[in-house]
């Protein structure tokens, strides 16, 4: 899987001296259907079973992702929200294929 960064996110990523990022996937409930699946990320190693996950190493950040993610487009880019001053990290062009 191809990951790109946001010049934001690269800033902030180097600011907060982030070595390793992880993408899973959480399912929210969904009124008389099926639950949405939605890409977070966070800073540090999985939490889960660990054999599960994949990794590549990109600008010196390593990025941990489940092994049936998937890429729309050329890359899974990673980007900065900011939402009433909170930041945090977020991935997009990605979806999950079991």
């Amino acid at each position: 899987m191809k990951f790109t960064f946001e010049p934001e996110a690269k800033k902030y990523m180097e600011k907060k001296n982030f070595q390793e990022l992880t993408v899973d996937v959480t399912v929210s409930g969904g009124c008389g259907g099926g639950g949405v699946a939605n890409a977070s990320l966070r800073a540090g190693t999985p939490l889960k079973d660990k054999n599960t996950y994949k990794e590549e190493v990109v600008e010196g950040i390593t990025i941990h992702y489940p092994s049936y993610f998937k890429v729309k487009g050329d890359a899974a880019i990673v980007g900065l929200e900011n939402f009433l001053g909170i930041k945090s990290l977020v991935v997009e062009n990605v979806f999950q294929e079991l």
